[in-house]
């Protein structure tokens, strides 16, 4: 996992070090995500930031346990929250929508040079499949880039399976989304039933 990362640095300004600002979540990907970057300090200068949906029961513990990691690790902290009680259809892409509103606002307070998500293999094929059932265009079907403006997503070569070892070596602790096994969510349900 770790050679992964390292390669997909590769196409950074490596003249200085970087200033990533972390979207973390809690869930185990952006958790081991961070525990990653924390034990690797010599990668990238970082900050955190938790963006608290207030859309399921597991919000505010989830919060709880980025904001402990990072009290115990003198990592720089932020967190944000976003309404989502007026939001009725097409929820994923509103709620990531405000998501990447309030992450651009704090990356820009805290002067960071990218956004750094914790996406990953999987999750790139979860994307791919999605745009074919939207017959989405064929330029659309490259899926998630690892760069996008600055936003930088590192982990897009690491699969879920590589992340989930890397938890149980390091005793990464994480919350996991009650909203993961919703399969009215096609993602879901492309993860759960297909």
């Amino acid at each position: 996992m770790k050679n992964k990362i390292i390669d997909n640095f590769k196409s950074l300004d490596t003249q200085k070090q970087q200033h990533f600002l972390l979207a973390v979540s809690g869930g185990i990907d952006s958790m081991v995500m961070l525990d990653f970057f924390n034990k690797n300090p010599n990668l990238a200068n970082i900050s955190v930031c938790y963006v608290n949906h207030n859309f399921h029961s597991s919000c505010n513990k989830m919060g709880n346990l980025v904001s402990t990691y990072c009290s115990s690790n003198n990592i720089p902290y932020f967190d944000s929250s976003i309404d989502s009680s007026n939001i009725t259809s097409n929820i994923e892409a509103q709620l990531r929508k405000k998501r990447y509103l309030e992450l651009n606002r704090i990356c820009k307070k805290v002067k960071a040079d990218y956004i750094v998500t914790a996406h990953h293999s999987d999750d790139q094929i979860e994307t791919i499949l999605i745009k074919i059932l939207n017959s989405s265009s064929f330029s659309s079907m490259r899926g998630i880039r690892s760069f996008n403006n600055n936003i930088f997503r590192p982990m897009l070569d690491v699969a879920k399976s590589e992340i989930l070892d890397y938890a149980e070596k390091n005793n990464v602790a994480y919350v996991t989304d009650p909203t993961n096994d919703d399969t009215t969510f096609t993602r879901n349900f492309l993860r759960k039933k297909v």
